[in-house]
């Protein structure tokens, strides 16, 4: 059985000669093995040479026990194939 919670988040992201990253902060929740976030009108695009700080919301679907076994049980095989 799923949880859907939905939270608000901060999405900070950058596109700079000093840096190039994306960052979402969920606020008070903490992610899970195999749970899913959906962030709602995020931006897509950062020009050139901008720092983008917004507030959105996100939808945190929660995994069930088997979903959290399976991500633990596959999740170092990931890392082997994506090295």
């Amino acid at each position: 059985m799923s949880r859907i919670l939905n939270v608000p988040c901060t999405v900070d992201i950058a596109q700079t000669p000093e840096a190039l990253y994306a960052h979402v902060d969920l606020e008070g929740i903490e992610l899970r093995p195999g749970d899913t976030v959906l962030i709602h009108d995020a931006p897509t695009a950062v020009d050139n040479g901008a720092h983008v700080v917004c507030q959105r919301h996100a939808t945190v679907t929660r995994a069930g026990w088997i979903a959290r076994l399976w991500a633990k049980v596959t999740a170092p095989f990931w890392l082997l194939v994506h090295d």
